[in-house]
């Protein structure tokens, strides 16, 4: 069983490389950053936000708003 268990382990790391070998290869000289990729300078500042919680609450929607409101 651990000879088996070894040989599978070694197998999978084996395809690991290989993928990770074929996606740099595989990738641009010089790849865009994010804010490129959005349309922005390539030393551009950007905020995200993640609002997964508005509307669960009155209060979170109140604050939500009012900080979009105040920049």
């Amino acid at each position: 069983m651990r000879k088996a268990l070894k040989s599978w382990a070694v197998s999978a790391c084996a395809v690991c490389f290989c993928a990770v070998g074929a996606a740099q290869s595989a990738s641009p000289a010089s790849p865009k950053t994010v804010a490129e990729k959005l349309g922005h300078a390539a030393d551009a500042r950007l905020l995200v936000i993640e609002a997964e919680d508005l509307g669960m609450a009155h209060s979170v929607d109140k604050a939500s708003f009012e900080a979009l409101k105040k920049g």
